[in-house]
This record gives C-alpha cells, structure tokens and sequence, in this order.
C-alpha cells in the first residue's frame, strides 16, 4: 500500500474553516520535518522545532517539467488514502460512509467511520465493528474532520428480516377480539405483531388479505409461513409478501412489555 495522505492546509482560497482559519485540503507524501538541530548537550526537540509537510505535485505547462510543491498542514487533520473506494470516489480515514449487512437473513443499515488497522480497513459505528469487506458499501457521506457533527449519526440498525411465522391467533382481550403473528428471524429473536381490534377496518384489510394471499381462510394456518418484516425504530413495521406489504399497526416486538 501506498502511504499517501489528505490534510487541511491554510489557504484564502478555500472553502473550510478549521481552528479559525480558512483552509482546503491538499493530498501528498507527509514528512514531519525538524526545523533545528538540537545541541546534543541539554537540549532536545520539542513539538516547536517540527512543522508537519505534505509533499504535493504541482501543476505545469504541456511537456514541462512538474514542481513539487511543500504545504504545512495541520497534523490533526491526516487521513490516510485508502485502497479502496465507492463510484470512483476516493476514501480516506476518518470518512463516514453508509452501508448495508446482512447476517442470517436479517439485514441492517449502517454508517460507520473509516479507519486503517494492522486488520485492514475497518468500519466503525457506535455499536460495532465491520472488516470492510464484510458490508456493502453503498454511498461517501463526508469525513468528520470537516464535517465533525457526522459523527453524532454513525450508527447500525435492523431495518428488516425473512422470517417464519411460528405462531397465529385470535384472542378475547380487553372486551375484544385480538390478533397476534409471531415471527421468527435468523437469529432465533421472536417478533410479534397485533394487538388491534378487528373491529378496526384496516386492521380486518390487512389480515384478511394476508390470509388470502396464502390461500388460507383461518390465522393458524399462516403458521410455518416465510414472509418478509420490515422494521422501523427497533419494532417490526410491516409484513410483504412477495413484494406487497401488508401493514398492520400496533406492532411491537418481544422485549415490548404490556
């Protein structure tokens, strides 16, 4: 792999402010360079006697020879050039980008910072941690050194799943009839649908057509069924079947209590 680097350097030009300064990004080899030479006697370098340089190729004439232009750059501001990319578009650490994974039929959305490790490149989210290769890369959001409130949105959630449905019934419940569906995922978590009353509309829409579209005219016989959920802010949503969701509401999921 290639060393090279990306870094904010000063420059009235640009278009980011970072550390009250309007900056832009150059690209080069980093060398931190040693301004003096420390007597050998009492004496020894500090971070005063170094300023931090990106070598850069600079732009000529048609067939003439290219300088190489020196830039001081803000250290903190480094991001290694990555060996990989999304559309063409180069990546650096500390880039969020956007993903999806998928793991025992249950799929997840996710963005995550990039960064190089003796591992490889890695993604990381608030609550886990991804080998690049094991996601699908979908999208370079930003990098947080110019963007740094991206940091606050990385995340991974469930967004849906295949799924058995291992149980199905009516039930009488507070003076009503009541539906419930659980579903089971990849992964063994049970996730259950229902809870409304049949004598709401969509709700007698919803089931009824779920039933039909498996040929069925009685709930327990959905039972062993495989259909698709999809989740919204950690509950199930809505079950499709074939591509046709059929929605029903007030669903929640097993760690939902009464």
């Amino acid at each position: 792999m290639e060393f090279i680097y990306k870094a904010l350097t000063k420059n009235p030009m640009g278009r980011i402010k970072y550390e009250g300064e309007v900056c832009s990004w150059a690209e080069g080899v980093y060398m931190k360079h040693l301004l003096r030479m420390p007597c050998p006697i009492n004496d020894s370098a500090t971070e005063r006697d170094y300023e931090h340089l990106l070598f850069v190729e600079g732009l000529a004439d048609w067939n003439m020879p290219t300088p190489i232009e020196q830039k001081v750059i803000y250290p903190d501001t480094l991001c290694l050039k990555l060996d990989v990319n999304i559309r063409g578009k180069s990546l650096y650490s500390n880039d969020i980008v956007s993903f999806k994974y998928k793991k025992s039929d249950m799929e997840y959305f996710g963005m995550g910072i990039l960064q190089y490790t003796s591992c490889g490149v890695i993604i990381d989210t608030n609550n886990k941690t991804f080998a690049y290769s094991e996601v699908n890369v979908i999208d370079k959001i930003g990098n947080i050194i110019e963007h740094p409130q991206l940091k606050e949105k990385c995340h991974l959630s469930a967004v849906g799943f295949w799924g058995e449905i291992i149980n199905a019934y009516w039930s009488e419940k507070n003076n009503g009839v009541t539906h419930t569906l659980i579903i089971q995922d990849g992964n063994m978590n049970s996730w259950e649908f229902g809870g409304l009353e049949l004598d709401d509309e969509k709700c007698g829409i919803w089931i009824k057509h779920l039933m039909r579209v498996f040929g069925t005219k009685q709930i327990d016989k959905l039972v062993g069924t495989r259909v698709y959920v999809s989740i919204d802010n950690g509950k199930a949503a809505a079950i499709a079947v074939g591509g046709d969701f059929v929605r029903i509401m007030d669903s929640r999921n097993i760690f939902d209590k009464e």
